[in-house]
């Protein structure tokens, strides 16, 4: 997680965030099919589910697709610790990518938030679109970045949402 200081605290206007659906599974597999390490602990159904998701989810009910979900993110955890740091180094590597973009706010795991006063939301989809990862691009009118994981966004038709704050019962 990180974020850059010139934004933290103040609204950001006319922002996107790039969210990456299945980013670390996807890793995997590419690490897997590049030989970086090899994976024999029930590999190819990893690979079936990971490929097959939207189709395998599409026929749940909402309690599989928790269980699918929770699968797919349990693999990871079964990884030795080395081939755990591989994978998370690559995914380091991508989001690295994107915060040198002029207009880059926040970053984290899976999630890139960049100013679109530009206009670069083509040049994002194209550089997305050479990695090969999947992705959805939302926009937001204002941004409020208060901490690490704590973010207020107001969407196109004025609907905001504050993440990351508990709220105490």
């Amino acid at each position: 997680c990180e974020i850059n200081n010139d934004y933290l605290n103040k609204k950001a206007l006319d922002v996107l965030k790039i969210d990456f659906f299945r980013f670390y599974p996807t890793i995997i597999l590419n690490l897997y099919e590049e030989g970086t390490f090899s994976i024999t602990d029930n590999f190819e159904i990893f690979r079936h589910i990971v490929t097959n998701f939207e189709k395998i989810s599409s026929i749940l009910s909402d309690d599989g697709r928790i269980c699918l979900k929770l699968y797919v993110n349990y693999y990871f955890g079964k990884l030795h610790r080395d081939q755990a740091h591989l994978v998370v180094g690559r995914g380091y590597q991508i989001i690295e990518q994107f915060t040198e973009y002029d207009g880059w706010i926040y970053s984290d795991t899976d999630e890139i938030y960049i100013r679109d006063s530009l206009g670069i939301e083509k040049e994002l989809r194209d550089h997305l679109d050479t990695l090969g990862y999947q992705y959805e691009i939302d926009y937001f009118k204002e941004v409020l970045i208060l901490g690490k994981k704590k973010i207020i966004t107001i969407n196109k038709d004025s609907i905001g949402k504050i993440r990351g704050f508990q709220v105490k019962k």
